[in-house]
């Protein structure tokens, strides 16, 4: 057999069941919009997914490296004989406020 043949063929059956059942297109639903957004909560939470150890560990390096900041900066200021004030630690670490509030045992006297 020919295969240009083989092609026409298969578009004409391609043809003859498009008019027999055109595509249905499916409705958006609120069914439709929760699946899809359950899948895709599925597939971020599998993508993050990972032991919880390595979480902690991360977090108790990120800790100790703020702490570090924190402290090398309160040093720096107290060497310029400047006042340690939040804004001031801020600035020399780039840690947000929020963080060296955390650690504020370190710099508050």
């Amino acid at each position: 057999m020919d295969n240009s043949l083989l092609s026409q063929e298969a578009k004409e059956r391609v043809r003859i069941l498009e008019t027999k059942f055109p595509p249905v297109e499916e409705p958006v639903t609120q069914r439709r919009v929760t699946k899809d957004s359950r899948a895709r909560k599925a597939r971020y939470k599998e993508a993050r997914s990972g032991p919880l150890a390595d979480f902690k560990a991360a977090n108790l390096e990120r800790e100790t490296m703020a702490r570090k900041k924190i402290a090398d900066a309160c040093q720096a200021l107290s060497q310029n004989q400047k006042a340690i004030t939040l804004r001031a630690i801020a600035r020399l670490t780039r840690c947000n406020h929020n963080t060296i509030m955390r650690h504020s045992d370190i710099w508050k006297a």
